[in-house]
């Protein structure tokens, strides 16, 4: 992961990829959980970071690219295009994509 500190000590935008295998009853209720904070309005952002933490860790990162600068010529479609394939490939439970 020093490739990733170096990326920062040199002022690059960092996209890390990564994924986890995740048993069906731990996603349905964390789905549910998920699915409550993004509906709060009271809260909303502290209970959307709990979320996050609590499947955001135990991950196997799949790689990462650090982008110089997001002004530069192409910079802001190519992130468009790999968020897409991550959040197409990587985040899709019982064929519900979110």
């Amino acid at each position: 992961m020093s490739h990733i500190e170096n990326f920062a000590n040199v002022g690059l935008r960092t996209l890390v990829a990564a994924c986890r295998v995740i048993p069906e009853e731990m996603a349905t209720s964390w789905l549910k959980d998920y699915k409550a904070a993004g509906n709060s309005i009271q809260q909303r952002a502290e209970l959307l970071s709990a979320c996050a933490k609590q499947i955001e860790k135990d991950m196997v990162m799949l790689g990462a690219i650090g982008i110089e600068d997001e002004l530069q010529d192409g910079v802001p479609e190519v992130r468009y295009v790999l968020c897409l394939f991550f959040f197409h490939v990587g985040v899709q439970f019982k064929g519900v994509l979110f």
